[in-house]
């Protein structure tokens, strides 16, 4: 689809970087503990001359996934880059949603909610589902409350 919701903090402000001509969205990754984990099993695979693909790469397993998966840092703003991940907020603290857009690694194209009613009213007066597609009030509920929405 393009789109995902992420579980952030109340008060979550996506990290914003000032460019050229205005103020852009930092874009960052989500599922930061997952994919740290593949990497790790791919690199110690790679360690152990198992990984299926190494013969195709040679000796570095950065060539063929590139480097470690790495949280983004929010109290240094001049070590925000392209490929970073967002902030691993404790579980507990995951109160509320915001939509993203992944056709890049990923920034908020809502503010951030308490509920899927109030988003879905958001989403579909603001936002599309992919492209210039858009969804109705009801279209947004459906899909925000199935099994890739919030709750996953």
């Amino acid at each position: 689809m393009g789109r995902e919701v992420r579980r952030v903090p109340s008060g979550w402000e996506h990290p914003r970087r000032r460019g050229k001509h205005n103020e852009r969205c930092v874009p960052l990754f989500d599922k930061y503990n997952e994919r740290v984990k593949e990497w790790d099993e791919g690199h110690k695979l790679w360690e152990e001359g198992k990984h299926p693909h190494q013969e195709l790469i040679g000796d570095n397993f950065e060539e063929w996934d590139g480097p470690r998966p790495k949280l983004i840092n929010m109290d240094d703003p001049s070590s925000w880059e392209t490929g970073q991940y967002m902030p691993d907020f404790p579980q507990e603290q995951r109160t509320h949603i915001q939509l993203y857009e992944t056709t890049t690694e990923g920034t908020p194209i809502s503010p951030v909610f308490a509920t899927v009613d109030d988003l879905a009213v958001y989403a579909s007066k603001h936002c599309t589902t992919f492209a210039h597609f858009t969804a109705t009030e009801e279209e947004w509920r459906s899909w925000l409350s199935g099994p890739t929405g919030p709750s996953s």
